[in-house]
């Protein structure tokens, strides 16, 4: 399909029963499912996920990125440096 304009009102009034089997098994395909549940759809339960980390990994997570992104600098630093002076 191009675009939504495929399933406007005056459409499926004129096509009938064709226009609204197209729109629900079109939207049952874009779901992945053989058909429409017509049924009331359970609340999904939702388990709470807390993140527990060592004080060792957080202190890596602290100070890691700092500390490469300082080498990096002094790095490239140390490489226009040495490429200027050529």
């Amino acid at each position: 399909f191009s675009d939504a304009t495929v399933f406007n009102d005056n459409d499926i009034q004129m096509n009938g029963d064709l226009g609204q089997s197209l729109l629900v098994s079109t939207l049952a395909w874009v779901r992945g499912k053989p058909e429409l549940d017509t049924g009331d759809v359970p609340p999904r339960e939702r388990k709470a996920y807390r993140l527990s980390m060592s004080n060792d990994t957080l202190n890596r997570i602290r100070w890691l990125p700092p500390l490469w992104l300082l080498l990096a600098i002094i790095g490239i630093g140390v490489g226009v440096g040495i490429l200027r002076r050529k």
